[in-house]
């Protein structure tokens, strides 16, 4: 909508559970109906996740200041964790109006979506809480039957998409696209760490040998950023909780019981983005599902970040119970997030 508009097994040995406490603050651009109590999270997260959260040095003075301007049109996507997950590139048009209803998507390289670069448009269908909005694909010109369901947000700075069907036997095509729309480079480089909050939406698709179902999921994530350390290639870490599962429609379904962690990775100064590291789902201390996340930053000074994150693996508890003994789901996700203390 307009202005509010992966995979390898983790080593568990190396994610020692830490305890502490989440304030997760009303601080993300063009939202609506946030939710924002303090959350206390019992997290299972890989060592790199204290890295900002303890303390680890002053940096080095001899480290260069990394660079500071990018181009615009820079885009991360979730192709590099799956082929199947073609799509890289989205329009968003809101039709010069006010109203999200006429709110329109065109998003390239999905197979059997009748979407790509010469037309075909995804219409409006609800609003998240969040403020994420949700899109269909073209429901006429398709000879396959085949409906998409896409989950986006925009900002000046940046826009993020997830999309995903429920027509394949498997998970299927869909995206995980996150694009920089305007030039933008990095914060300043300090000792001090950065903290960025904001919102998370995906596309949550479950199977089993009876049952298949897709939803929309929503939650706020939390990203810490040291510009100086590791030397030369910073580091950044995260997580992804406070969630919840919507039906297509927008009704809730109930909260998801686990999180997301996102684990230590590097900082291409270069370009503004982030290297793709590992992602993990956690339900209770155990490991669902695993995959990758990577992610751009955004604004003159780096002010947002936008991500991707895709999971694959065992369905949580409440899931399972409803899909059956050893069924499965692949979560693919995107967020925003706002720097909290530049």
């Amino acid at each position: 909508m307009k202005a509010a508009t992966v995979q390898h097994q983790v080593d568990q040995n190396t994610r020692p559970r830490v305890d502490f406490a989440v304030n997760w603050p009303h601080s993300c651009r063009h939202q609506s109906q946030q939710k924002g109590p303090e959350q206390m999270w019992r997290s299972l997260l890989p060592i790199g996740a204290l890295v900002g959260l303890t303390a680890c040095g002053d940096g080095n003075p001899f480290v260069p200041e990394p660079e500071t301007s990018t181009n615009a049109g820079v885009t991360v996507n979730a192709s590099e964790f799956s082929e199947d997950l073609s799509g890289d590139s989205v329009v968003f048009n809101d039709n010069n109006t006010a109203t999200p209803n006429d709110d329109t998507l065109t998003i390239n390289n999905i197979p059997f979506d009748s979407s790509d670069t010469t037309g075909g448009e995804y219409t409006f269908r609800n609003t998240l809480p969040n403020g994420f909005g949700v899109y269909e694909s073209p429901s006429t010109g398709s000879a396959s039957g085949i409906s998409y369901f896409a989950v986006f947000r925009q900002t000046d700075n940046a826009q993020v998409t997830s999309v995903g069907t429920n027509g394949f036997v498997q998970f299927g095509f869909g995206g995980v696209i996150a694009e920089r729309l305007v030039e933008a480079g990095l914060p300043a480089a300090r000792p001090e760490t950065y903290r960025f909050t904001g919102e998370y939406a995906g596309i949550r698709i479950g199977r089993s040998d009876s049952s298949q179902t897709i939803n929309t999921v929503t939650g706020t994530a939390l990203l810490d950023v040291d510009i100086l350390d590791l030397d030369g290639t910073g580091a950044i870490t995260g997580v992804v909780g406070n969630r919840s599962i919507f039906n297509l429609q927008g009704v809730l379904q109930g909260t998801a019981e686990d999180f997301i962690s996102l684990g230590t990775t590097s900082v291409d100064t270069a370009n503004a983005t982030i290297n793709p590291g590992s992602a993990t789902s956690v339900e209770n201390g155990i490991s669902q599902a695993t995959g990758q996340w990577s992610g751009l930053f955004a604004g003159p000074n780096g002010e947002e970040i936008a991500g991707v994150l895709v999971v694959e693996g065992s369905a949580t508890t409440n899931e399972e119970a409803a899909l059956g003994t050893g069924a499965t789901i692949r979560e693919q996700g995107a967020f925003i997030v706002v720097n909290t203390n530049p």
